[in-house]
């Protein structure tokens, strides 16, 4: 079956804050692949401790020239549940977009291999997300041939979908808390951290915006394509985001690509992949469960004093 999207625009869309720095890095990397239209959201400031670098990731994202671009830049802090709804504006107008945070650098395959992925996979329903952060190294698919690798994690860190994808999603994810019987057995398989996040989230503790879209893909038993050669260098671990912190320094800079990728290889199977399943677990495992201070450990005190502050 053709793809509808052949001829369609694919827009790259960036969500800055406060780090002109990074935003000035990762505009630099997509000035080189070739994009034909780009938006760039700029949250507003939470305080006016923000206001001046705030106004310096705008006058950074001004400065763009090199292709057609669209600018929100938000007068309010919409912080990172925001972005849900700004991911749904997008897909509003577009059929499929390419979407990168300020602190995920693109490799120079990053675009190209979204569009081309999006395109081969459109209308396979059973995938929601096209990934380009990859956490296994590489020596792991010495002996597998194809350029994509189904897995039950969400990743947002440089990642692409579909309008129909997002909508169908997002009609469940607003309420993902009557899931998996209240959240109460959600299940440990795309990430032993999951499951208490999303408890967390739940409570009011943590504030994310991915979790009800990586909980709703679950129950819809839909998967995530991600590049087996990883095609973003995380830059967070500066102190600047909101979940900045010690445990996720073990995935950046495991698997990245920063040359052309040529002969691209699709499975025609999209359904999870067992033995790479096997391994994110037992990463995420020895990350999360041996790694002090760790954030499930973080997670936890908060349930706790939600509970205790409810009692």
């Amino acid at each position: 079956m053709s793809s509808n999207l052949v001829s369609s625009t694919i827009p790259c869309v960036i969500f800055g804050f406060n780090r002109p720095d990074f935003l000035e890095q990762v505009l630099d990397s997509l000035k080189r692949q070739n994009i034909s239209k780009l938006i760039i959201f700029i949250d507003g400031p939470r305080d006016k401790s923000d206001i001046n670098l705030v106004e310096q990731s705008c006058e950074v994202a001004h400065r763009v020239d090199w292709t057609e671009t669209e600018f929100v830049f938000k007068q309010e802090n919409g912080g990172l549940l925001g972005i849900a709804d700004n991911i749904t504006r997008i897909l509003s107008e577009y059929q499929a977009a390419v979407f990168v945070e300020d602190d995920c650098l693109p490799m120079p395959a990053f675009y190209s291999f979204m569009c081309a992925a999006l395109r081969q996979f459109e209308h396979n329903k059973q995938v929601f997300s096209i990934g380009g952060y990859q956490i296994v190294e590489p020596e792991f698919f010495k002996d597998y041939s194809y350029s994509v690798v189904s897995g039950a994690r969400f990743m947002c860190w440089g990642w692409a979908t579909w309008k129909d994808r997002w909508e169908l999603v997002r009609s469940y994810s607003q309420t993902y808390t009557t899931l998996f019987d209240n959240l109460n057995n959600v299940p440990g398989y795309a990430g032993c951290d999951i499951p208490t996040t999303a408890r967390a989230c739940a409570l009011g503790a943590e504030q994310t915006w991915d979790t009800p879209v990586a909980i709703t893909t679950l129950w819809l038993k839909q998967v995530h394509l991600i590049a087996v050669r990883g095609l973003i260098k995380n830059l967070g671990n500066s102190g600047t985001g909101t979940h900045d912190g010690t445990n996720y320094a073990h995935f950046h800079g495991r698997n990245v690509w920063q040359a052309p990728l040529e002969n691209l290889m699709w499975p025609d199977d999209a359904s999870l992949n067992k033995a790479y399943l096997d391994e994110v677990m037992k990463l995420l495992d020895t990350i999360f469960k041996n790694t002090p201070p760790s954030l499930l450990s973080r997670i936890a005190g908060k349930i706790k004093s939600v509970f205790t502050l409810k009692n």
